[in-house]
C-alpha cells in the first residue's frame, strides 16, 4: 500500500522501521505511517486476488483489451481497518475512477467489486451488513411503503433492491419513500450505512479513528534517515487520501445518519499538508527553510518544496 517503501526494499529492512519514526512512547495510531507490512509483490500468493479489467474503459469489450490487478484479500474485518482502507483506496484509483462508477448512483457497481476481494469470514461479513442495511433503510426511508413491496425489497436479490433505490420519488411506481428523496440521496444514505457497519467492526474506537488519524499525521512523526524525501512526502499524499475510507467524526452511540459524513468529506488544505510534512523534518531542515529570506516555506509550490528538500537531503549524505 505504501508509496513511501519502495517496493525491492527486503523484508528485513522493512521491519528495522517497524514501531520507529514517531516522536510519541507507545504511539498507537490508526494507520501507521512507516507501514509495517510487507510490499504488495512480496506478500504471500494466497494472500492475493488478480481481478481482470479492461485494460481500456473507452474501447469495446476484447480479448485483448484486458489486464490484471493485483489486490491483497480481506479475509475478516474484525480490527482489519488499515488493510480495508487501504484496499478500497486502491479500488477506487485503479478501478472506480478509471470506469467512472464514483458517482452515488454507481453503488451497485462499486459492491460488485469490493466482493471480489473480500473472502472468508468477510464475505459472509459483508452479505449481512448489505443485507441488514436494506432492513435499516427501509425502516428510516420507506415506512410508506405497503408490508408486501417491503418484503419483496428485503427478500429478492441486491439488484432488485439497487433498482428501486435508484428510483426518483415523481416516478412511475410513486414515492420510494416518504421524505421524497432523490435516487442519488438514496444510495448515498445507502452507502453510508454500509461503510459505518464495516467500521464498527474494522476500528477499535471507530467514533475516534478519523480525529485521531489527523492529529497523528500533524503531531506525532518525525522523518527517518533512511526516508527519503521524496518518500515522505508521497507517503504523506497516500495517508491523507485515506482518511476518506475512515468512519466518520461521530459519538459513541451514533448511528449512520447521525455521524458528521461532510466533514469527513472536506479536503485537507494545502497549508495543513504542508505544516505536516515541515513538523516531521530533522530540526536542520526547517532552520534552513526559516533562514530563506526570499522563499516562505508555507507558500513554496511542490516542485520548489521537493527541490529545497532534496538538496538538504543531498548535503546529509554528503
Amino acid at each position: 500500500m505504501s508509496d513511501a517503501i519502495p517496493r525491492k526494499r527486503t523484508a528485513a529492512k522493512i521491519a528495522s522501521i517497524c514501531g520507529a519514526g514517531e516522536n510519541k512512547y507507545n504511539c498507537v495510531p490508526p494507520i501507521r505511517f512507516y507501514e509495517p507490512k510487507l510490499a504488495l509483490d512480496e506478500s504471500d500468493p494466497d494472500d492475493q486476488v488478480h481481478l481482470i479489467v479492461k485494460a481500456n474503459v473507452d474501447e469495446e469489450d476484447s480479448r485483448i483489451n484486458v489486464t490484471s490487478l493485483t489486490f491483497l484479500k480481506i479475509k475478516t474485518f474484525m480490527m482489519n481497518g488499515p488493510l480495508i482502507a487501504s484496499q478500497q483506496h486502491k479500488m477506487e484509483q485503479d478501478i472506480f475512477i478509471p470506469d467512472g462508477i464514483t458517482g452515488v448512483t454507481n453503488l451497485d457497481k462499486r459492491c460488485a467489486h469490493c466482493k471480489r476481494i473480500v473472502t472468508e469470514d468477510a464475505r459472509s461479513a459483508y452479505v449481512e451488513i448489505l443485507k441488514n442495511a436494506r432492513t435499516t433503510f427501509m425502516e428510516e426511508r420507506a415506512e410508506d411503503l405497503d408490508e408486501a413491496k417491503k418484503e419483496s425489497l428485503l427478500s429478492k436479490k441486491e439488484s432488485h433492491f439497487f433498482k428501486w433505490l435508484k428510483q426518483e420519488p415523481n416516478e412511475e411506481n410513486g414515492p420510494v419513500n416518504k421524505n421524497m428523496l432523490t435516487g442519488a440521496e438514496c444510495c448515498a444514505e445507502f452507502d453510508q450505512i454500509v461503510n459505518f457497519e464495516i467500521g464498527k467492526l474494522a476500528w477499535g474506537t471507530p467514533h475516534e479513528v478519523y480525529e485521531d488519524h489527523l492529529r497523528y499525521l500533524s503531531n506525532d512523526i518525525i522523518k527517518l534517515l533512511a526516508t527519503t524525501v521524496k518518500e515522505l512526502v508521497l507517503r504523506f499524499d497516500c495517508m491523507y487520501a485515506l482518511k476518506n475510507f475512515l468512519p466518520p467524526p461521530h459519538k459513541r452511540d451514533d448511528e449512520a445518519s447521525e455521524a458528521d459524513w461532510d466533514k469527513q468529506k472536506v479536503p485537507i488544505t494545502f497549508d495543513e499538508q504542508r505544516r505536516s510534512q515541515f513538523n516531521t523534518l530533522p530540526i536542520s531542515y526547517k532552520e534552513a527553510l526559516k533562514d530563506k529570506d526570499d522563499k516562505d516555506w508555507k507558500g513554496m509550490t511542490r516542485t520548489t518544496w521537493m527541490q529545497y528538500l532534496s538538496r538538504f537531503e543531498t548535503k546529509d549524505k554528503a
